[in-house]
């Protein structure tokens, strides 16, 4: 990461941010950093090579994913977030675009230069993310907490994988972020229902009721029979 293009000393903070949280994560789940190297020009993360890359190019050459391999990603993911939120650390950027997979195809969280540190019951106020994958919550300008702010955000992330496409659309941010704050969208009426009504507790527009990690985990779309199964990129 070049220093010169870092303008502001908000930019050279978020990026110190970023190499201390990543440094002290340590789970299978979670892109593992195995040190800084800074010099007059930059910084070098030395990171784990994820070599079958971004879980969006997956994603989108498959159109979408059959509910029992989303299932497989979903739980990964879970495991990594999980250990994030233990940690006191919020990501505030879930995506397909940071969610990585290495050569074994195991599903590796990145990209934390959103993320922050909080404490427990804490609120957070800084409006940011990715426009299709922001809460309500955040659109309102309120203030929001942090592990249900990831939680949505992981919601629309298991919708796009078995829908194919973003529950929110537009032609602007503007746009996008209306139809977030009004939180409605539609589901393929051909997904099991309990795949359903997971996507409806993960983006559940009141933060204080939506689901928690736990109770996704002993959701019946998680706890229902299990195939034996591994996303295959190789293939395509």
């Amino acid at each position: 990461m070049e220093k010169a293009k870092q303008k502001t000393e908000r930019a050279l903070k978020r990026i110190e941010n970023e190499t201390s949280i990543l440094q002290q994560s340590q789970h299978p789940n979670v892109m593992a950093c195995y040190g800084v190297i800074e010099t007059e020009e930059a910084w070098f993360l030395l990171t784990e090579f994820c070599s079958n890359g971004e879980l969006f190019d997956y994603v989108s050459a498959r159109e979408s994913l059959e509910e029992s391999e989303a299932k497989v990603i979903l739980e990964q993911i879970l495991d990594g977030l999980n250990y994030l939120h233990e940690n006191q650390i919020c990501h505030r950027d879930i995506k397909l675009e940071n969610m990585l997979v290495d050569q074994q195809n195991n599903i590796k969280i990145a990209d934390f230069g959103m993320a922050t540190m909080f404490k427990e019951g804490e609120k957070l106020k800084t409006r940011c993310g990715s426009a299709h994958y922001m809460c309500p919550e955040i659109v309102k300008g309120e203030l929001y907490d942090p592990t249900a702010y990831d939680i949505w955000s992981l919601g629309v992330l298991f919708y796009s994988m078995v829908h194919g496409f973003m529950p929110f659309e537009g032609d602007t941010d503007k746009q996008i972020l209306g139809n977030v704050r009004k939180a409605a969208f539609l589901i393929d009426d051909k997904l099991s229902y309990d795949c359903q009504d997971l996507i409806r507790q993960m983006m559940d527009s009141n933060p204080e009721t939506r689901i928690t990690i736990d109770a996704i985990r002993d959701h019946p779309f998680i706890t229902g029979p299990k195939k034996e199964i591994a996303i295959c990129i190789e293939e395509l």
